[in-house]
């Protein structure tokens, strides 16, 4: 609860409130034939990661390679990643989990746990997803940003990230009249 999501076109990073700790998810190309080990590696390589340890394995009944690597991220230092190459539906997904070298051992388990639930969904089940949206709204007296995320996004966001999300500061309450932009919960 509270860790902050950025969706891109490419990945999805989400940040463990007040920690230096994320998950990312994303697909990873993937040549012809080539093996879940051989494409983690390479993959991860690539990005400036150097393989410690890791194995084949299988994650929820899919093929994948878990391991841990060492690397640099500009704006964090040093860090350690726990990362999972899963194969799924001819595709491979990567999930990680990465903290600062200092403090990766800490948020290990979280940060492995998140990994490790990687898993198919049923079409039943991705059906059932409803994922929130964006709406515009128009500001009533007494609106305020904690109140606006309190009756719409239930949590989803933080009253800062709404008034930055309209071009405001926390301390700027939104005026009757202004139109809005909204998070509302699926």
């Amino acid at each position: 609860e509270g860790w902050a999501v950025n969706n891109s076109a490419s990945q999805v990073v989400v940040k463990q409130p007040d920690v230096n700790a994320f998950i990312l998810l994303q697909l990873v190309e993937r040549p012809d034939r080539a093996d879940i080990r051989d494409v983690a590696i390479n993959t991860m390589h690539e990005a400036g990661f150097e393989a410690v340890r890791g194995d084949r394995s299988t994650m929820n009944g899919l093929r994948a390679f878990v391991g841990t690597y060492r690397g640099s991220i500009e704006g964090l230092g040093p860090v350690t990643m726990r990362a999972a190459h899963v194969e799924h539906s001819g595709r491979v997904f990567l999930i990680a989990g990465l903290a600062p070298v200092e403090i990766f051992q800490r948020s290990e388990r979280a940060l492995s746990s998140s990994v490790e639930s990687f898993r198919p969904l049923s079409a039943a089940q991705a059906g059932a997803i409803r994922p929130n949206r964006i709406d515009l709204y128009t500001a009533r007296a007494g609106d305020t940003w904690a109140a606006l995320v309190e009756r719409n996004a239930n949590g989803a966001i933080s009253p800062a990230t709404l008034a930055a999300m309209n071009g405001a500061s926390l301390r700027e309450q939104p005026r009757p009249g202004q139109r809005l932009k909204i998070v509302v919960v699926g």
